[in-house]
């Protein structure tokens, strides 16, 4: 089919319904952003991920009927992968969400740039201090920052890949932000201007 490229995934989903083979497009403009989100919420093996990626298109595919074309696919994929990835990580008791060194250093970037984080100053930090910081908070505050900053997921898709209400994502999104900034403050990183 021509012209794939430039259709919405809601579009090419509609014509998948009516040939399966179009599904192609999907793993091709979902698999890397997949594969990088399962990385930065589970600490798994490149095998396993690639293992995991490959049962979630699968499952995704099974049930691509029962997708609503109204609501915006990426959640929905987002959803299924994130439920996916926690069912894996109860069967092997994995350590959760994580942050690589190039994670922090992305979300470190993408922060300084948050209005409600540091207006006009710029945040400095050593990496390594950062992704100690991200670590070692509350799971439920670094799903929501991972997700708002580096997977750059709106309140609504947040709301529905984790099955909460957005003033939910909102609250947590704040406090996460509030407790980041804390948690700075007593590591002395400072925000300069």
């Amino acid at each position: 089919m021509d012209h794939l490229d430039q259709k919405t995934d809601e579009e090419v989903i509609t014509l998948v319904l009516s040939d399966k083979h179009l599904y192609a497009e999907i793993v091709l403009r979902y698999e890397e952003k997949l594969r990088r989100y399962i990385r930065r919420i589970a600490k798994l093996t490149q095998e396993e991920i690639e293992d995991l990626l490959q049962d979630i298109f699968v499952k995704a595919y099974i049930n691509i009927h029962g997708f609503n074309t109204s609501l915006a696919f990426s959640s929905w994929i987002y959803r299924i992968t994130h439920n996916e990835t926690m069912s894996l990580m109860r069967k092997k008791k994995v350590r959760k969400t994580t942050f690589a060194l190039e994670d922090a250093e992305e979300f470190a970037a993408t922060l300084a740039s948050d209005d409600d984080v540091s207006s006009e100053q710029a945040l400095t930090m050593d990496l390594d201090q950062m992704k100690e910081i991200l670590d070692g908070l509350k799971e439920k505050y670094k799903e929501i920052l991972l997700l708002s900053f580096l997977e750059e997921k709106s309140y609504t898709e947040i709301s529905d890949i984790l099955k909460i209400p957005p003033g939910t994502v909102a609250t947590r999104l704040r406090r996460a932000k509030d407790l980041l900034k804390k948690k700075c403050i007593e590591a002395d990183i400072t925000l300069n201007d």
